[in-house]
């Protein structure tokens, strides 16, 4: 059956109402910082790589332990990187000599110095006259596991790792040390009188931070609508293609 000129002009005009439609949504393009719709974030997996770090600190170098009254005080261990440490060890050196004693060819009168280092739950004591050169060594966490952390990205996998070993990156260590003086029983002048002695404290401690996140990626394979990076799926259900269907289709009515 023959269309009229009226239904065929009627025809025409729904055609180029469909084509300028179609054109419209192929080139059309959301707004910055509008959402697209069904955007979604894929987490991944990302393997951490761990450094091993040793430092060594002076608590003090002039302490001074009286005869009369312990040295006491406690020290914090801190690592102080900006990543996720975990501290695995801390040895507490102890070094002295007795400055007062008397004899020519024997040193006698030597005090004798007794420590106590608690860290960790632990305490370790230690007995030494006229010298001493002493290590008192802790355990404190365990290596950290290179075991994969699950996140959407680097960042968030080091805010993940920097929350599971939260409080592991330091550690406190409480000193009490007395000393019992070796003087004369008799002392001719009173300024030579034995008041107690040096000391120096340092500390050795080893610990691992995080250096990277590497994301593991496995067999990937190209499918419609993923992004490259593989981080969120974007299907917007338009495309230039289905321009071109729409296109064709319309030509052929006419």
């Amino acid at each position: 059956m023959e269309l009229k000129k009226s239904d065929k002009m009627i025809l025409i005009i729904g055609v180029i109402i469909l084509i300028l439609s179609a054109i419209g949504i192929a080139l059309y393009t959301s707004p910055p910082g509008e959402e697209k719709i069904g955007e979604i974030q894929i987490e991944k997996t990302f393997s951490p790589t761990w450094l091993k770090e040793e430092k060594e600190i002076n608590l003090g170098e002039s302490l001074f332990v009286e005869r009369s009254k312990p040295f006491e005080d406690t020290y914090t261990i801190t690592v102080e990187e900006g990543e996720a440490a975990v501290l695995t060890s801390v040895n507490i050196s102890l070094s002295w000599e007795d400055d007062v004693t008397y004899g020519i060819f024997f040193k006698k009168g030597l005090d004798t110095l007794t420590a106590t280092i608690t860290c960790a739950g632990r305490e370790k004591k230690n007995i030494s006259k006229g010298s001493g050169d002493i290590w008192f060594n802790f355990s404190i966490n365990s290596v950290p596991s290179e075991e994969v952390v699950t996140a959407y990205n680097d960042s968030d996998a080091r805010n993940k790792l920097r929350e599971e070993y939260k409080g592991k990156d330091s550690a406190s260590v409480d000193v009490t040390i007395s000393i019992e003086t070796g003087e004369r029983r008799i002392r001719l002048l009173k300024y030579l009188k034995d008041k107690g002695n040096d000391f120096t404290l340092k500390a050795r401690y080893t610990y691992y931070v995080l250096s990277e996140v590497v994301e593991e990626v496995e067999g990937s394979e190209e499918t419609g609508g993923s992004s490259s990076g593989g981080e969120s799926i974007v299907e917007t259900g338009h495309g230039i293609g289905e321009f071109y269907r729409n296109l064709g289709y319309g030509r052929g009515m006419i």
